[in-house]
């Protein structure tokens, strides 16, 4: 009778929908069932993606946010995840998307929270909160931005000469409060950024009080960029300017400069072999 309540207890352990760990990232433990809600996540997104690889793929790029997050000095706790199943609900765009999400968990809370909840939080604090806003992360891209400044402040005729220095161009852009902004004089407009009537107001507001010729006295500082103004021309609501955006850090090169180093195991050998052969990052991974 044992030996028989022994044999099922291990058939049941071996079938595909138990919670048996199937991957370990630092001491989180992603589990089978797990990868399979997380896949099912993605077909919504993207039919045809719903595969184990890249249910585990998703996961994988969570926990190390997490741990991140956690070297870093953010540890995650219940009140956040709490708050952010809050936050989606609130502040979601597409309701439907998000009902058939919950309905790929049905009862289970706690795995939406684990699965889906908890995933979008680390990569979103991590990403906007940490990454974007760090002096430490951006000192770097800053203190470029603060060179070409300086010398295009001292000697505005040679903003173009710093920026070409480094491997930058100077855009001549026109702002205005109606048309946001948009290359001057209809020059290629593959390069707009930062674009938007918001932005264009953030600017005009700054350049109200200078001349013609001269440099913008302060940096603005975009969520992705740095950028330096130069004013051209002003006339009522629009002004002509000269612009050098300086992006900020690489996110994939300073999240794999952090991930690089936490620890990965996964169990199951087969889905090993397809992560690293389908996702490109996942050489980057210390797998154990």
């Amino acid at each position: 009778m044992l030996k028989s309540i022994s044999r099922t207890v291990i058939i049941l352990l071996l079938l595909p929908g138990c919670s048996k760990s199937t991957c370990t990232v630092s001491h989180s433990t992603i589990t089978d069932k797990n990868i399979q809600y997380r896949a099912k996540v993605s077909e919504i997104y993207y039919p045809g993606s719903g595969k184990r690889y890249v249910g585990l793929s998703q996961l994988l790029k969570g926990y190390l946010s997490l741990e991140i997050l956690s070297n870093l000095g953010h540890p995650v706790d219940a009140a956040a995840i709490t708050a952010e199943a809050q936050r989606i609900d609130s502040n979601t765009k597409a309701p439907e998307m998000l009902n058939k999400i919950k309905a790929v968990f049905g009862d289970n809370q706690e795995a939406y929270r684990n699965v889906f909840v908890k995933m979008t939080y680390a990569e979103r604090v991590l990403y906007t909160e940490v990454f974007l806003k760090s002096p430490d992360v951006q000192l770097e891209q800053k203190h470029l931005a603060e060179n070409i400044h300086r010398i295009a402040t001292d000697t505005p005729t040679a903003m173009e000469s710093t920026a070409n220095k480094y491997g930058l161009k100077v855009l001549r852009l026109e702002v205005s409060n109606k048309e946001g902004i948009k290359p001057a004089g209809g020059k290629d407009t593959l390069h707009r950024e930062p674009a938007g009537v918001e932005q264009a107001g953030v600017i005009l507001t700054s350049l109200a009080k200078i001349l013609p010729g001269i440099t913008m006295p302060h940096i603005v500082e975009w969520p992705e960029s740095f950028q330096i103004i130069k004013l051209i021309s002003k006339r009522g609501n629009s002004a002509i300017v000269d612009s050098v955006i300086v992006p900020k850090k690489s996110y994939d090169e300073w999240f794999w400069s952090k991930a690089a180093s936490i620890p990965v195991q996964i169990n199951d050998q087969a889905l090993k072999e397809e992560l690293l052969r389908e996702v490109s990052w996942a050489k980057n991974l210390k797998l154990e």
